[in-house]
């Protein structure tokens, strides 16, 4: 049964003879009222303060609970970035080795082509060589046949060219 300070201070007793000391019942019954009293603003003042202080944990523990779905996803975007980011550098070098074989193929075609261009250069040459001898060996010829003819048509006077150098 709960009993207020009110309680304390309305309650009657029944007069006997011979009873206890009023003033003394009374003064009693005050300093328990008073201590009921403060009891009771204590215990709501305690009861509010709890509800505060539970109330702050549970602001705590939702801000708690947020810093670590804040960390969760910063950590998880932190390796898809790692991730994106190991991916591009491998895409990068399979792109630079693909170019580098294109560039070294590219290279070898100029190499066979300069190199096919040189041969056909070394062929016309010996050709032109060829011919150029025998267009010289052809004109020897005609200088040979001029100065075999030439005693028969009177014309002591030409001398014979050499054929070779050192010849004469």
């Amino acid at each position: 049964m709960k009993v207020s300070a009110l309680d304390v201070r309305q309650k009657e007793f029944e007069r006997r003879f011979r009873g206890l000391d009023e003033a003394q019942v009374r003064a009693f019954l005050e300093e328990v009222a008073a201590e009921l009293e403060a009891l009771n603003r204590e215990n709501i003042e305690l009861r509010e303060e709890l509800a505060r202080r539970e109330e702050r944990i549970a602001e705590l523990a939702g801000r708690q609970k947020l810093v670590e779905d804040t960390l969760l996803t910063a950590q998880r975007l932190s390796d898809q970035l790692a991730e994106q980011a190991r991916r591009e550098a491998e895409n990068i070098v399979a792109e630079a080795e693909l170019q580098g074989e294109r560039i070294v193929q590219q290279a070898n075609e100029r190499l066979a082509e300069v190199i096919g261009q040189i041969n056909e250069m070394k062929r016309q040459r010996t050709l032109f060589a060829s011919q150029l001898r025998q267009a010289a060996e052809a004109q020897l010829a005609l200088l040979d046949s001029i100065a075999i003819e030439a005693p028969r048509t009177g014309a002591d006077n030409i001398k014979r060219l050499p054929r070779a150098a050192g010849e004469e």
